[in-house]
């Protein structure tokens, strides 16, 4: 990596004054150091490393011609340590060399100069990673993009990135990524008209503060058009070498490849959106359409049409700032908040693993979803996955609503509107159970207890409805550290089979029946009578409720 030396020193803290002895100033910046070596003296007995910094001690008469070897050597710099500057020629050579005040020795300050030199690195690569990740999860940035564009970086002996028409970054080479931390002003609008336009590029300017100056570059960017419209630009940022005597045509060339690669990616995207729009646009509003026609549709998007599906609306709002932006970004730099929240839904859905499209229906973000089951295992594996967007959310927004209802499952594709239909309304009750300002996900299958609960004048009277046996459950669970609540649960939702609901809690079957012994002792039944049956499993599905209306709270 490359680092400026006389940063490096004063970071230590334990140099005193310092200056360069080389006759060019410019040799203080970019220097490249792959490791940090102290050197006593004359006498070299260990090989010098290449792209190294040595620490000597500034004394004797042999010091130019030390630097000489070191140079020939391959070594990145020196540093001369001692307790006053001395006073010799300038140091000729391409090496940087400094020499500064120190009280310390030089195997002291090569090892502070070394533990700087790590964490910057650290630092550096931190950044790398944070901001890939973030271009990768929003942007056009494919493998063989990325290729084309170190290839380019390559031929122009530059950093190499793409923006979009409002100047966002689609996609960039490392380098370019790492000075995104001196990135402040980009143009924020392109005339083609412009007397800088040539037959191969635009011209524009770019300001960027670099090491606590603010200097202007010449910016390069091939328009990338789609469908007659610039989309993004192609831009090599001119923050190393200028860009002179290249082969143009040859430039021209390679930068219209990987526009051709950028503007296919941007027909299979607007493709694919579009279609998505058109399918679910038939599936939830046109009236008797073709269901051969749809299953075709399902089948090209990776469904298999063998398997239930349901559908999940998110209702989200986002007020706060985007947190898990690189704070290196400009605010130009940033998707906007509603590209971010789509994306993020988009993103933990695909990531269950289940063949899923997610689109917009009636402005709210919707995903379809094939599922294997919609009994408990499947509808917990959905619920898990609303949980991941939820968090998502108040991982990357300051300030977010997430507001989710599940539909009911359908086994036929032209019955898609009637669970549309479904988790909207699991969306209205949900509002009405836990408030308009607040985060909730809500199945249909709960709706009936939620009509129930709108129609109570406040929650005590619905909490009248639960059998006090079950509050007795509560309490001994409390006072034993016991699961009897979740097993009467599990009890009632597989029709109070003892053999399958062990299964499903992963215990014996005679620790099942022990439990449910225990649990008729507490309540003083046996659920032998239909109404005392469904007293308690309404009462289980009430209590489930009350206990997510306190979790939100």
């Amino acid at each position: 990596m490359y680092f400026n030396l006389m940063d490096l020193l004063r970071k230590t803290g334990m140099v005193g004054e310092s200056r360069f002895i080389n006759k060019s100033g410019d040799k203080e910046n970019r220097v490249k150091i792959t490791a940090v070596r102290w050197a006593e003296g004359e006498g070299q007995e260990k090989p010098i490393q290449k792209e190294a910094v040595y620490v000597l001690p500034l004394s004797g008469q042999f010091i130019m011609e030390s630097l000489d070897l070191y140079e020939k050597a391959g070594c990145t710099g020196v540093v001369l340590i001692g307790d006053k500057l001395g006073s010799y020629r300038e140091y000729k050579g391409r090496m940087a060399v400094a020499e500064a005040v120190s009280a310390m020795s030089p195997v002291e300050i090569a090892q502070a100069l070394c533990d700087v030199v790590i964490q910057e690195c650290q630092d550096s690569y931190r950044e790398i990673v944070d901001t890939n990740r973030y271009l990768s999860n929003n942007t056009l940035n494919r493998h063989n993009i990325v290729e084309m564009l170190e290839y380019f970086k390559g031929l122009m002996k530059n950093p190499v990135a793409v923006f979009d028409r409002m100047f966002h970054c689609l996609a960039a080479t490392d380098e370019f990524l790492k000075d995104l931390i001196c990135l402040r002003t980009l143009p924020n609008k392109v005339s083609l008209d412009s007397k800088y336009l040539t037959r191969y590029f635009v011209r524009q300017r770019v300001s960027l503060h670099v090491e606590g100056t603010q200097r202007e570059y010449t910016m390069i960017s091939f328009p990338i058009s789609f469908q007659g419209k610039v989309k993004a630009f192609l831009s090599i940022p001119q923050i190393y070498q200028k860009v002179e005597g290249l082969d143009y045509p040859k430039m021209e060339i390679t930068a219209s490849a990987i526009m051709a690669e950028l503007k296919h990616e941007f027909a299979l995207q607007m493709a694919e959106e579009r279609n998505i729009d058109s399918f679910f646009y038939n599936l939830i509003h046109r009236k008797n359409p073709d269901l051969e026609e749809l299953k075709e549709q399902a089948r090209l998007f990776g469904f298999k049409n063998d398997r239930p599906f349901i559908t999940i609306i998110f209702c989200v709002e986002c007020q706060g700032e985007i947190l898990d932006a690189p704070l290196s970004l400009s605010s130009m730099l940033r998707p906007s908040k509603e590209e971010k929240m789509f994306l993020t839904v988009k993103k933990c859905v695909e990531d269950m693993g289940e063949p899923v499209l997610t689109g917009y229906v009636n402005g709210k973000i919707m995903a379809l979803l094939e599922t294997d089951s919609m009994e408990a295992q499947g509808v917990l594996h959905i619920k898990e996955c609303c949980k991941k967007v939820k968090k998502a959310f108040k991982v990357q927004f300051t300030k977010s609503k997430v507001q989710i209802g599940v539909g009911s499952g359908e086994k036929d594709l032209s019955k898609i509107c009637k669970s549309y239909e479904n988790a909207k309304r699991a969306v209205s009750y949900g509002r009405l159970l836990y408030g308009e300002e607040t985060d909730y996900i809500v199945e249909y299958k709960d709706t009936v207890l939620l009509k129930l609960i709108g129609s109570m004048g406040d929650q005590e009277e619905l909490k009248n409805l639960v059998p006090p046996g079950l509050y007795f459950i509560q309490e001994y669970d409390k006072a034993h550290n016991s699961r009897l609540l979740d097993t009467i649960t599990v009890y009632f939702e597989y029709n109070c089979n003892l053999r399958q609901s062990a299964d499903v809690m992963n215990i014996h079957y005679k620790t099942m029946a022990y439990r449910m012994n225990q649990i008729y002792e507490i309540c003083k039944t046996d659920f032998s009578e239909s109404d005392t049956k469904l007293h308690y499993a309404l009462g289980i599905k009430i209590l489930g409720l009350l206990r997510d209306v306190d979790k939100e709270k």
